[in-house]
């Protein structure tokens, strides 16, 4: 019997996500084709408490703004990692059978703080 060639689990990091994105989709992380993040597989690690406004955040892709974390799972005004698993949208993980991204909405009104979003993908 022939054995596939696996990868293992790979972490990437995005960009930090600040107040000058307020207002904005940002893109943050692209998922290749033939991806499974599992269900614990994104987190979002506010590295500096937002300011500012309202502070808001979710984090998705190309199917829904909030796939992976909805503003209730994040408390950004409190520095701290927020993960996937809580929030239980994607209970079974999923598949990308084609390239997608990770997207993070940011509200208006943001003045200040950072966040970086972190996923697992197989």
């Amino acid at each position: 019997m022939a054995n596939a060639a696996f990868q293992g689990l790979k972490t990437v990091v995005s960009r930090a996500i600040t107040s000058a994105d307020a207002a904005t989709t940002a893109i943050v992380i692209d998922i290749p084709a033939g991806t499974w993040i599992p269900p614990y597989g994104v987190s979002l690690l506010v590295t500096t408490a937002m300011t500012g406004g309202t502070p808001s955040y979710t984090v998705g892709d190309s199917a829904a703004v909030d796939t992976w974390l909805a503003s209730s799972d994040i408390t950004e005004a409190t520095a701290g990692s927020y993960s996937s698993a809580a929030q239980g949208a994607s209970p079974a993980g999923k598949y990308y059978a084609s390239a997608d991204a990770l997207r993070v909405v940011v509200t208006t009104g943001l003045t200040g703080g950072s966040c970086r979003v972190i996923a697992q993908m197989l």
